[in-house]
């Protein structure tokens, strides 16, 4: 078509393909000016009904004339086919502009105005756009925003355009990535729905109200307000589940913009904005009350390194304003740092297989409307929280400058009150004694795999050692007089339930099961003292946790209904005996972990929460009036350091970005940046640009690929995937063609590429124990490294070594050591914290330590010399991953920001 005469236009350059057909620069010969010109899909000129729907709003959009509206110049046919001679503009979308991150405060602020204006302008009009979305925005070269397609954009496919509003059922396909538009009949972009828009119904001006809104959240945010792996899924969102507050995602906007955003997202549209020009004169107000400094723009919470002060208690009444009080989703107590993962065995895998495992069903109902939250911390570093049983105290766990310390909270007053001190070990489990004066937690060194069990006085005192090497689990019985926890057996694969009295002594196993099946979570004892509830973990038909109840007298297990879980976290049960609460991540919940209550014997689940936050642990008065639990955030960032420059460290992938690279990243042969992000809920390969640009996303199938590492050649990259239902090591080219399994029938995952890119070493998981093989890059039969435990190795540079984890039976901790690169026995090397990455020149480890407030890596020589500082961040966000350049120069980075506070939860029955 270039060079042809279309009416009074001759074809300059073809633009683009987007789904409302092929878009071409033009010449206007007349006016001599140039223009866009948009050819419609053929089956749009075959259908006379669409045909003559699309004539009918295009005139009228053409009749719009307003400054932030694409300006449409004519409508036309050319050897019968629709055209539109549009508005050239010169710039980039919004989606574009926003892939890089959260835009500035200031830019936000004037493009969101004038997208109101233009909106108000429409509506005046009697015109609904119904496909508000970052790509139907564009940004001018001079910063001037412009809407796309008004009157078009709804035409988008033609059963739509014949029918008119769609039928949500018919939504069954998975989301587009790069438009997120539904295959199926809805009017509108998936994502950028409004409620009344998913279930069909007639739609008004405030549907755009709600996109736009959507559009904010993102233009702050960096990321989408609602997700998920299909059309369904996102539908479930926007109809049922409450948004993260933008400020928890990006701290540094004013509240009075999360209100804004949170007003047009409204579920129920009377509650909405019921107009754009009320939405504009809020977005104004918010405007001139930054510039001239009067908005309380600050930081939602600035935190000292000093211990944490009271906090008011903050009434969140409501289900619907759960989110903006609080934080976020993902991922059913799963905090994925270095130190994490470290210290897991046959839970390390069980965790990753979790990930990798989503498919079973869930049937709940909604949440009380009258349920109320309380927060009541706001520092973001509260780990653990459990309630005393008459309500009037809460004992939570601070993480603050890589130490964690206990603390006492009275409930009426607010006072805080640290009851043991900063300490380099981990708590884990925590739980009141039921007379109310003692509180049981489990607590681990860093790099030992078991905890012990300890008592403490409420008001502090000297903990007493109660029981050694047990999960983290523990419960106490109704007599107060006993306690049961879990230990699994690392050299037999044992899972075992123990009863233990409170004192240490007459310890009895209950029940065990035989690995790769196991107990999980944290037990709960019944009222009656005849029961324990627990998770039973099987890999029978693909990994799943039910609910089970284990009799004391005879240790029958007898499942609870037959739920199915991805993971369960901590049990309370009800003091009446007819059920219990939970926390417990669903079937494709993304990770994110809810509140639940199963009723007891039938097992039926009701579910308490419905948002996208996550919740880790419960614990009940025994009134059952009030619970707490913790809600944690964990976004991601990927920096840029420089060991050689201390100052030069570069953030390249935006603020709130959910987990990317968290999954592990690699430096591709070519200079690119290869990590894992979520797109649809989903975790997925991307590459990107160093310097942050060019964002590319690579594979679009299978739940979750993850751990990427590239070949030195360029020619591959070898992921773990789950895209035939486990988790297997995956070769595909590096433009993310031509997929081919490399292992089959074991749990295999965190592949790493050896540097002449003919081998590939990995962990798999083999009757609930790993071990570290690696197999040729070409496919063919494993060979195991060492025949101890271990897990999570990776080659020198040099080729030479492979480092890992390795467990220490006698003590059950694991240590750092490197093994020859074609295997033999492990050489110890001195303890650290962190996983076991090299350094460039292969000389060293990489540790990670937290020093004056500021979280770093370390190198520590495997020869025993002196260690030395790498990178030079500051702040206390842990590391995930990391990747060297090609060059050895630079080093990627994924720096992981817990944000975890302690809630009280009222009126949730």
């Amino acid at each position: 078509m270039i060079g042809e005469q279309v009416s009074h236009y001759r074809v300059t350059a073809k633009l683009g393909v987007g789904g409302m057909g092929v878009v071409y620069e033009a010449e206007d010969t007349t006016l001599g000016r140039k223009v866009a010109l948009k050819f419609l899909p053929e089956e749009v000129s075959k259908n006379p009904a669409a045909l003559e729907r699309f004539m009918r709003e295009a005139r009228a959009a053409a009749a719009l004339n307003h400054p932030n509206i694409c300006t449409i110049h004519e409508i036309g046919t050319h050897n019968g086919q629709p055209f539109i001679a549009m508005e050239l503009l010169r710039g980039t979308t919004l989606r574009e502009r926003i892939t890089g991150g959260p835009m500035p405060l200031e830019t936000l602020l004037e493009v969101a105005l004038q997208i109101a204006d233009a909106l108000d302008a429409a509506h005046a009009a009697g015109i609904v756009h119904r496909d508000i979305k970052p790509a139907n925005i564009y940004i001018t070269e001079r910063g001037q925003g412009k809407i796309l397609d008004f009157g078009l954009a709804k035409q988008a496919n033609e059963k739509t355009m014949a029918a008119g509003a769609g039928d949500v059922d018919a939504q069954t396909a998975a989301v587009d990535e790069r438009h997120l538009t539904s295959p199926g009949t809805t009017v509108g972009t998936v994502a950028y729905m409004s409620p009344e828009q998913v279930r069909g119904e007639p739609l008004d001006a405030r549907s755009d109200l709600f996109s736009f809104g959507a559009v904010l959240y993102e233009m702050g945010s960096g990321r989408q307000v609602f997700t998920g792996a299909t059309s369904g899924v996102i539908f479930d969102a926007i109809l049922n589940r409450q948004p993260t507050a933008v400020i928890r995602v990006n701290p540094d906007l004013p509240p009075k913009l999360d209100e804004i955003i949170g007003k047009s997202l409204e579920k129920d549209r009377r509650l909405r904005y019921q107009s754009a020009a009320d939405m504009r004169a809020d977005i104004a107000r918010l405007k001139r009350d930054t510039e001239s400094g009067k908005s309380a723009a600050m930081p939602a919470a600035t935190f000292a390194a000093a211990e944490p002060k009271p906090e008011a208690r903050q009434d969140i009444s409501s289900a619907s304003t759960i989110a903006a009080a609080v934080i976020k989703q993902h991922k059913a107590g799963v905090v994925i740092t270095a130190a994490v993962i470290l210290i897991v065995l046959a839970g390390f895998g069980y965790g990753i297989y979790q990930l990798l495992s989503r498919d079973k069903g869930s049937t709940t109902t909604a949440t009380s409307s009258q349920m109320k939250i309380m927060r009541l911390t706001n520092t973001g570093k509260s780990r653990q929280a459990v309630i005393s049983p008459d309500g009037k105290y809460v004992v939570h766990v601070v993480e603050d400058n890589g130490k964690e310390s206990m603390w006492m909270r009275q409930v009426a007053t607010d006072s805080n009150v640290q009851t043991m001190p900063p300490s380099d070990d981990i708590f884990g489990t925590m739980t009141f004694s039921r007379d109310g004066n003692y509180v049981y937690y489990t607590m681990r060194q860093r790099s030992a795999l078991w905890y012990s069990v300890f008592q403490i006085p409420v008001l502090g005192g000297e903990p007493r050692k109660i029981v050694d090497q047990v999960d983290d689990a523990v419960t106490t019985s109704p007599d107060g007089k006993q306690m049961a926890v879990l230990r699994t057996l690392a050299k037999t694969g044992l899972s075992q339930l123990i009863t233990v009295n409170t004192d240490g002594s007459g310890e009895k196993v209950i029940s065990s099961l035989q690995q790769p099946d196991g107990y999980v979570g944290t037990p709960g004892w019944s009222p009656d003292g005849k029961l324990i509830a627990v998770g039973h973990m099987s890999y029978t038909a693909g990994p799943h946790t039910t609910i089970v109840t284990i009799n004391l007298d005879n240790g029958k297990e007898t499942p609870l209904g037959n739920h199915q879980w991805d993971s369960t976290g901590q049990f309370a049960w009800l003091s009446d005996g007819s059920g219990l609460l939970l926390s417990a991540s669903e079937a494709n919940s993304l990770f994110s972990g809810q509140l639940f209550e199963m009723a007891y014997p039938s097992g039926q689940v009701r579910r308490i929460t419905n948002d996208l936050n996550n919740y880790r642990g419960v614990s009940l008065t025994s009134d059952l009036s009030t619970m707490v639990t913790v809600q944690t955030d964990t976004p991601a960032t990927i920096w840029i350091a420089s060991p050689a420059k201390p100052d030069g460290v570069q953030q390249i992938s935006p603020n709130g970005s959910t987990y990317d690279g968290i999954w592990g990243l690699s430096w591709m042969s070519d200079g690119r940046i290869l990590f894992t992000a979520y797109a649809d809920g989903q975790a997925q390969l991307w590459t990107m640009n160093p310097d942050g640009s060019g964002r590319k996303q690579l594979t679009h199938e299978g739940r979750d690929n993850i751990f990427p590492s590239a070949t030195a050649d360029g020619k591959y990259i070898v992921i773990s995937s789950d895209r035939n239902g486990n988790p297997d090591l995956w070769r595909l080219n590096s433009d993310g063609s031509n997929l081919i399994q490399l292992t089959k029938g074991t749990f295999a995952y965190a592949p790493f590429v050896s540097p002449d890119s003919k081998w590939v070493v990995y962990t798999a998981t083999i009757d609930g124990k790993d071990r570290i093989f690696r197999i040729p890059i070409e496919g063919g039969t494993p060979m195991q490294l060492t025949p101890h435990v271990a897990h999570w190795a990776n080659y020198s540079r040099d080729g030479k070594w492979i480092a890992a984890h390795v467990l220490d039976e006698a003590t059950s901790k694991f240590y750092q050591a490197i093994i020859p690169a074609e295997g033999g026995e492990p050489k110890r090397l001195p303890d650290h914290l962190g996983d076991p990455f090299f350094t460039a020149d292969s000389k060293a480890i990489l540790y990670h330590q937290t020093v004056d407030g500021n979280y770093n890596l370390f190198a520590q020589p495997i020869d025993g010399g002196k260690s030395r500082q790498v990178t030079y961040f500051t702040g206390q966000d842990s590391v995930a991953g990391v990747g060297w350049s090609p060059d050895g120069k630079k080093l990627a980075v994924t720096r992981v920001h817990e944000i975890s506070d302690a809630i009280l939860i009222t009126k949730f029955r």
